[in-house]
């Protein structure tokens, strides 16, 4: 199991939180107040299979950092 901490352009954190909704790999995704608008946890195999699923979620439009911690 993985959380992400997502950092997104605030105007478009809830078109962020709609596209990680849609992934596979997400089993729970939602917006919080701090530094970071989305947070989701997600189910992964091992570092190969966590090393993907960040890059498919830094290739969503306007997300600007993410942070990891498993």
């Amino acid at each position: 199991m993985v959380v992400l901490m997502i950092d997104a352009e605030p105007e478009y954190s809830t078109q962020v939180l709609n596209k990680l909704i849609e992934m596979r790999d997400i089993i729970l995704a939602t917006k919080i107040m701090g530094d970071c608008d989305p947070m989701v946890i997600g189910v992964v195999r091992d570092f190969e299979h966590l090393h993907g699923l960040i890059t498919k979620v830094a290739t969503i439009p306007h997300v600007k950092d993410i942070q990891v911690s498993f």
